[in-house]
């Protein structure tokens, strides 16, 4: 029910202040999705795995830089078969 009442909320702002969200400056929204994404990584869980194996924490790093900067589904793709050829074996 909280989930129906939250989407209602923001359905309604969104929908009333649309005209004041389009001037908000691109820099500022870019930072705003920027600090959302830092928060979502989870430190800690890098943090042990960098401790217990280095290599799987390798392949986690690598395929997050390719989900962000060659793109998401490719990203995923080479990271899932990196990880079953080294578990595989």
């Amino acid at each position: 029910m909280s989930q129906l009442i939250n989407g209602i909320i923001v359905l309604i702002v969104v929908l009333i202040l649309s005209p004041v969200f389009t001037m908000i400056p691109m820099p500022v929204i870019a930072s705003i999705l920027i600090t959302s994404a830092c928060r979502l990584i989870p430190k800690k869980v890098i943090a042990h795995l960098f401790h217990v194996n280095k290599f799987e924490c390798f392949v986690l790093l690598f395929t997050g830089f390719l989900c962000v900067f060659i793109d998401g589904a490719l990203g995923l793709i080479i990271g899932g078969m990196i990880a079953l050829l080294v578990n595989a074996t």
